[in-house]
């Protein structure tokens, strides 16, 4: 009978065990954003719990409002060295659509009399982000790696095209392996990857053996080390579309070996195709 009592720590925690996403390992990691948040919130207040948290992570700083709870210490003194960096869109916008995610199933298993989901918001995202390497900018990073697991992380990310989700759920294969197997894409569909020649040594470095988060820590160091602050680990799967297309190799194609979902996503790269068929037609004499 008090079904709007429960907690938000304990919607997230009943959550994790009845969705469906087919990375589980990125969305407890997802729900672990949230922690310093929820704690002695209840459900009911997911909304402002979200605005709260969106102001944290958009600007680095604790939003301050008139309420009792403005009184209280700074989210972000918890977290030293938080408040000199902010958060991509994308990034919060996966977050909250984890928040979202819990409040419907709460109330569809009748935790709380209204669907919160609604009141959520998500960002504006502006994905139309190019950045493309040379094979001397990938080197480098892999180089300049903190261990030879990022690196080689590092060069079949921009070789295949693989997300580090995908990378991360691969097992050993040996150097002589012509392709790689991704038995659980974005997509939910699996796919065969080609491994190019002149990457199959690194594919030594299988199985991984790390955490997203180590991943992440890992190639930071590397593109800091190597002078390009920049850079993002999915910059390498860019790359790889942006090799492949100045090699000739068509949209459709592309967008197979990505594993993308549909001709629209791989259309962001077609100024990369126009790019290639001017050089061509400059040939002509």
């Amino acid at each position: 009978g008090r079904r709007d009592e429960i907690t938000l720590p304990a919607a997230i925690g009943l959550w994790p065990q009845s969705n469906r996403r087919k990375n589980q390992r990125q969305a407890v990691c997802e729900a672990r954003q949230w922690e310093p948040f929820v704690s002695g919130k209840l459900l009911r207040e997911a909304p402002e719990v979200a605005q709260e948290a969106v102001a944290v992570w958009r600007t680095g700083h604790a939003r301050h409002t008139n309420t009792s709870a403005s009184r209280r210490a700074p989210i972000v003194a918890q977290y030293p060295g938080r408040n000199s960096t902010t958060t991509a869109s994308s990034t919060i916008n996966r977050r909250l659509a984890l928040l979202k995610a819990v409040c419907k199933h709460a109330w569809k298993q009748g935790l709380i009399r209204e669907n919160l989901s609604g009141r959520i918001s998500l960002l504006r995202e502006d994905n139309k982000r190019e950045v493309y390497l040379t094979r001397a900018e990938v080197m480098r990073l892999a180089k300049l790696s903190p261990s030879p697991s990022i690196g080689g992380a590092i060069i079949l990310a921009a070789f295949t095209g693989l997300r580090a989700s995908e990378l991360l759920a691969l097992r050993g294969v040996g150097t002589r392996a012509a392709t790689l197997t991704v038995a659980k894409s974005k997509t939910g569909k699996p796919r065969v990857v080609p491994v190019p020649p002149s990457a199959r040594s690194y594919l030594s470095a299988l199985p991984l053996e790390l955490s997203y988060w180590q991943l992440h820590k890992g190639f930071c160091a590397a593109r800091e080390a190597a002078g390009m602050p920049h850079v993002t680990f999915h910059d390498l799967r860019h790359t790889c579309a942006s090799w492949l297309i100045n090699a000739g190799v068509d949209l459709y194609t592309v967008g197979k070996i990505l594993g993308h979902s549909g001709p629209a996503t791989t259309a962001r790269y077609a100024h990369l195709s126009t790019a290639t068929l001017e050089q061509a037609m400059r040939r002509l004499k």
